[in-house]
């Protein structure tokens, strides 16, 4: 369970008492914002939102229109689509990285806002390696070997991206365990 208060996450659901029932579950492990329309949905986003719930069927913007104006706005945000509608071959077209069909149990809800926050984490350390990555490149087509030796400044890039590179290894291990990932791969073994 990833408990992380510094975490918002914005629950748009126009059905108010599941609105409040998801609210319950997560706002004692995060911030939580909540909308009951799209209209209440564009407002609430900023770049602070980490992960948004988003009902696919709203009674003034559908979902995707809100969908679209939530990459817009935190493109990167972590959106996971609620709803009660059967998925199509439509689900491919949306930009989502999760997609839970009602009704959704306390467990899985919880689950899939932890699964989303740790690939988000995921994506913010493998960003952070290839940054370091390329400065390194950099200072050693620029640099020589005895200057970059010499240097405890490269040195410790050198450090930061082997600590970078366990924590993405760590981090894709745990995901591979937790997520849908693990077992994908498993079923596409020979």
């Amino acid at each position: 369970m990833v408990d992380d208060p510094d975490a918002t996450i914005a629950i748009i659901e126009d059905h108010e008492p599941l609105l409040e029932l998801y609210a319950g579950w997560l706002e004692d492990r995060h911030r939580v914002l909540t909308a009951t329309s799209g209209r209440q949905a564009i407002e609430i986003l900023d770049t602070d939102v980490h992960v948004i719930l988003l009902d696919r069927r709203l009674p003034d913007v559908m979902g995707r229109d809100v969908l679209d104006r939530c990459r817009d706005t935190v493109d990167d945000a972590m959106v996971a689509m609620i709803t009660a509608k059967k998925p199509t071959l439509d689900i491919l077209e949306l930009p989502i990285d999760e997609y839970l069909r009602k009704p959704v149990r306390r467990h899985d809800l919880i689950s899939a806002v932890d699964v989303l926050l740790e690939r988000r984490a995921y994506e913010s350390t493998i960003r952070e390696c290839f940054s370091m990555a390329s400065r390194l490149a950099v200072l050693e087509t620029t640099m020589s070997p005895s200057e970059l030796n010499e240097s405890t400044e490269y040195r410790q890039l050198k450090t930061d991206l082997r600590g970078s590179i366990e924590r993405a290894d760590e981090t894709i291990a745990t995901l591979a365990h937790r997520d849908r990932m693990g077992a994908l791969v498993e079923s596409n073994d020979p």
